[in-house]
């Protein structure tokens, strides 16, 4: 219940431009369907649309990124969030006691790539 309370306060956190995602849109994505889909009991089996979901925003991101010159902090944020992104995909199901600190991680690159674009 918590979890879908903190995705759904992500998701309206963001501004949605279907047309043309920002940053910060693709950030949020990530991270929401990063916590819907990493969840801690081994035992779980998420559905995979998320991790899809989530791998897609990060290509989002990263081809943002990639399309102009972003001041350096701005730049090394939206790195540091799709680094977290990679580091909590290459941990294993059985190893899912593991994700909630990569999740927080992962919150906490997210929240760096808000305070820059607030900055800019």
């Amino acid at each position: 219940m918590a979890r879908t309370a903190l995705v759904m306060a992500l998701l309206c956190l963001a501004p949605l431009s279907w047309a043309q995602p920002s940053l910060r849109t693709q950030a949020v994505l990530l991270t929401a369907n990063a916590l819907v889909y990493f969840d801690a009991d081994p035992r779980a089996r998420p559905d995979e649309r998320h991790l899809a979901r989530m791998q897609q925003a990060g290509d989002g991101l990263r081809r943002q990124l990639d399309a102009r010159p972003w001041p350096a902090e701005l730049r090394q944020a939206g790195e540091a969030l799709l680094a977290q992104q990679i580091a909590l995909a290459a941990v294993p199901r059985e190893q899912a006691p593991r994700y909630p600190q990569l999740l927080v991680a992962l919150l906490d690159a997210r929240l760096q790539l808000e305070a820059q674009l607030r900055q800019h």
